[in-house]
């Protein structure tokens, strides 16, 4: 007898999947061209090992420097593009990452994630 993958996920998983496509819920990359066209204000969560998740103010400038306080902590670090993506590295932790710009029904996020998966975070344009 066969082991079928498909028998072992549920049938709400691949409706909720087919729910999301047709409504155009699934994230587009978009393609970074200038750091200035990322530069300001972003707000959302960051998640982090062991420590949970914490909300996130994320700033980053027109230079490619960034400041960022999550955690209690205040994080500085520089970005550069490469790829059409923005990879960082931070001052203060010595981590290194990738925020990838995407898009959903026109609202436009940044999702981070540290080189070694121990970070992750989505972030929207601050109001």
């Amino acid at each position: 007898m066969r082991n079928l993958l498909w028998a072992k996920v549920p049938i709400w998983a691949f409706l909720l999947a087919a729910w999301a496509i047709l409504a155009g819920a699934v994230a587009e990359s978009k393609w970074v061209s200038d750091i200035k066209s990322v530069a300001g204000k972003w707000e959302g969560t960051i998640s982090s090992g062991g420590a949970g998740s914490s909300p996130y103010v994320l700033t980053i400038s027109a230079d490619g420097s960034w400041i960022g306080s999550g955690f209690n902590q205040i994080f500085k670090g520089t970005c550069v593009l490469l790829n059409g993506q923005l990879q960082f590295k931070t001052e203060t932790a010595g981590r290194t990452g990738t925020m990838t710009l995407t898009e959903t029904n026109g609202q436009k996020s940044l999702v981070m994630v540290t080189d070694d998966g121990t970070m992750t975070g989505e972030l929207r344009p601050a109001k």
